[in-house]
């Protein structure tokens, strides 16, 4: 071989080399997960890219929502809190059928898409499974964003689909009491007049969004509520806010550290009148039972708590309403799940060059990102569990072994840290098999 076709060669394979690199490095995770094979690289996307009918999120999903179905039966009440996030694919140019998921700095619109998903817990806040998760694409000044449209071809029926999804596993579970919780944004009339005809068995818990009009009284929902006198003080534990950047239609928010507000409770018993839409107005009102829970001498600087929560479960106490405020905060915890999601399996760093395959990648990070908020829970709250009670015998092992690599700050002594069960007694037999 002469030395100008060994420098040749030389200098393309380096270059190969190079971008090899470069395509590894926009998706650490799946490098990582593979370890530079790249045949199993392939077939990881084979897989995503399979045209069959079970290979969707929820075919994906379908194992674990019946094993997440059967952990709730193993509790008395069950809260299934549903979000919905915004996943930014912006930088993913050669990406099909993307959505708009909003505007960034200079107004253009940013791509990306919607992701809607139900998170049971228990009353305690232990993540029990992702129920389902909804990924589709939302585009802005389109003729489906018509409000004139029955609530079922509009994108917010993805909320009213939740509670028609509780009511069928309620038959699975009958003696689990289901609450649904939900933010401003799922504050629909047609939510709670749905709830009503359709799903009894199913409790509604929704922070109010609109002030809506009384039947009993001539003030709004929102001043009659703050005329009532001071029934109940609590403290309740408000988490980490984290620094935000600031959009055009969407002012940011500065980073706060964990704190505990002093609250006041008001609540009553009320008759909410159907809007004066062509869907709603010939709706019956609905009977609620309301809860506005403010915050006095708050920090400077802290946006005070102003909570109106709207509940189908009776509040005449104040033991009720502490127990609804209580049951509102683990709301919070689907907020971690998606942060997890996107910092730590880093879902929006997917390569994939279509919204299905995207969708059906992300299904698959949903379980793991609740496995590792789980763990993450249980090492707080209970860090002298067994390991084998969450990892199979070959993890514990393999653990164990990691251990002073990964994270000798966890050793405590010699045989401590990750070792969950004593090591077996070694015996002349056991020395001569190995």
């Amino acid at each position: 071989m002469g030395k100008r076709s060994w420098a040749i060669r030389t200098r393309r394979n380096v270059c190969c080399a190079l971008r090899k690199r470069k395509r590894a490095a926009r998706q650490p995770l799946i490098r990582s997960a593979f370890a530079g094979n790249r045949h199993e690289l392939k077939a990881y996307y084979r897989f995503i890219g399979t045209d069959r009918a079970q290979m969707s999120p929820a075919g994906i999903l379908s194992a674990h929502r019946r094993r997440t179905i059967q952990r709730m039966k193993g509790f008395a009440r069950v809260l299934v809190i549903q979000d919905t996030t915004d996943l930014d694919f912006s930088e993913r140019l050669h990406c099909n059928d993307l959505g708009d998921i909003g505007k960034n700095q200079t107004g253009a619109v940013s791509q990306g898409l919607k992701m809607h998903s139900s998170l049971p817990v228990s009353e305690a806040g232990l993540p029990l499974g992702v129920l389902g998760t909804s990924i589709y694409a939302s585009h802005f000044d389109s003729e489906d964003k018509r409000q004139s449209r029955p609530i079922e071809e509009k994108e917010s029926y993805r909320w009213l689909r939740t509670v028609e999804e509780l009511r069928e596993i309620s038959e699975w579970a009958p003696e689990t009491e289901l609450i649904a919780i939900g933010d401003r944004e799922s504050d629909l009339f047609e939510l709670f007049d749905y709830r009503r005809r359709r799903a009894r068995n199913i409790h509604l818990l929704v922070r109010a969004r609109y002030d809506r009009c009384l039947e009993e009284s001539p003030r709004k929902l929102f001043e009659h509520l703050q005329a009532l006198p001071v029934m109940a003080e609590a403290s309740v534990a408000v988490p980490r806010q984290r620094e935000k950047k600031g959009k055009p239609s969407k002012p940011g928010r500065i980073s706060l550290p964990a704190r505990r507000a002093k609250v006041q409770l008001r609540w009553d018993r009320v008759t909410i009148s159907a809007p004066q839409t062509t869907q709603t107005r010939h709706i019956p009102p609905v009977e609620l039972h309301a809860l506005l829970l403010t915050e006095v001498d708050a920090p400077k600087g802290v946006t005070p708590l102003r909570w109106v929560l709207l509940s189908t479960v009776p509040i005449e106490s104040r033991k009720q309403a502490l127990r609804c405020v209580r049951w509102y905060t683990r709301r919070w915890r689907i907020e971690e799940w998606h942060r997890v999601l996107k910092s730590g399996c880093r879902i929006e760093a997917h390569q994939h060059q279509s919204a299905a395959r995207l969708a059906c990648a992300i299904a698959i990070d949903t379980v793991m990102a609740w496995r590792v908020m789980l763990l993450t829970l249980l090492g707080r709250e209970a860090p002298n569990m067994r390991c084998e009670l969450i990892f199979e015998p070959w993890e514990c092992r393999l653990l164990e072994q990691l251990q002073p690599l990964v994270a000798p700050e966890t050793m405590r002594g010699q045989k401590k840290g990750l070792y969950a069960w004593p090591p077996p007694m070694s015996s002349s037999r056991d020395s001569a098999e190995r």
